[in-house]
């Protein structure tokens, strides 16, 4: 992961501090640009999943909205412990 990071950061599309409460807790935040990148993504990714969806009809895509947050309520919830 710390490499990972370190890439991110060497792009300038995060950036990394110490948080003043804990000083072994590292907060990490999306830069301008990091930010730039996660929305062109985001936009790209809707995009590609409009072509597929186009071809439900709104019924059809409203039971699939619904069946996809039944589903996310029974997600297994993470413990940050």
């Amino acid at each position: 992961m710390s490499q990972m990071l370190d890439r991110l950061e060497n792009a300038g599309l995060i950036t990394r501090f110490a948080d003043t409460a804990d000083a072994r807790v590292r907060i990490i935040r999306l830069t301008d640009q990091g930010q730039n990148m996660f929305h062109q993504s985001e936009s790209k990714f809707f995009q590609k999943l409009a072509g597929p969806l186009g071809y439900l009809t709104p019924e059809e895509q409203q039971f699939l909205i619904m069946l996809l947050e039944k589903l996310v309520k029974h997600f297994p919830q993470q413990n940050n412990d």
